[in-house]
């Protein structure tokens, strides 16, 4: 587990400005989500955002993860 967290923790210090708008997105559609739950009102807007949202986390997992240095994404 620590090794993981270092691994993270090194990958995040290389995050640009587009990867920390696409995380602060993703943890606000987070909330949205959540919130939407409970509401009747935004029920069909609902599949949307979990579409966006898995996107965008899909997108980091596989930045901080799958993907080295040198490969393209």
């Amino acid at each position: 587990m620590h090794e993981l967290i270092e691994l993270a923790n090194e990958k995040i210090s290389q995050f640009d400005t587009t990867d920390w708008a696409l995380f602060k997105t993703a943890m606000m559609l987070v909330g949205v989500i959540i919130g939407c739950t409970f509401s009747d009102t935004c029920k069909k807007l609902r599949p949307l955002l979990l579409i966006i949202w898995i996107c965008a986390f899909t997108y980091l997992m596989l930045k901080m993860f799958v993907l080295t240095d040198d490969e393209a994404y």
